[in-house]
């Protein structure tokens, strides 16, 4: 192959890549969820764990929320979702239909209310 083939072909892929990766970078066929996690007074929850299921799925991922009772789970398939939080001393909470769409973030605050861990208390999300 003579050089001038080779220099404009280089040329042409570094174009082509140049052009393309941030286009390709911005799509995303996924969401993400987050919230904070309250107790009954509105004082922040820290340490609770977090599980978020897909409900078609089963697909789970855990956390814990921060020291502000912020959690945060990103890159989650389209879909509709289930939170649940526990912490020692508060009853378990479960969100249902959470919806996460395509590149944004849906939020899921909790309220967690005294109690045994064994008690749950289940939220539908409108």
């Amino acid at each position: 192959m003579n050089r001038r083939f080779i220099r404009a072909f280089a040329l042409f892929l570094f174009v082509s890549v140049s052009l393309g990766t941030p286009w390709a970078l911005a799509q995303t066929f996924r969401g993400h969820i987050a919230g904070v996690v309250t107790d009954s007074s509105g004082a922040v929850v820290p340490g609770a764990k977090v599980t978020i299921t897909n409900v078609a799925t089963g697909l789970t991922r855990e956390t814990t929320t921060d020291g502000e009772g912020y959690y945060s789970v990103p890159e989650l398939p389209l879909g509709e979702y289930s939170v649940s939080v526990e912490k020692e001393g508060f009853q378990a909470a479960v969100a249902k239909g959470i919806r996460v769409g395509v590149a944004a973030e849906t939020r899921a605050d909790i309220m967690l209310s005294p109690g045994a861990l064994g008690q749950r208390l289940e939220v539908e999300a409108t």
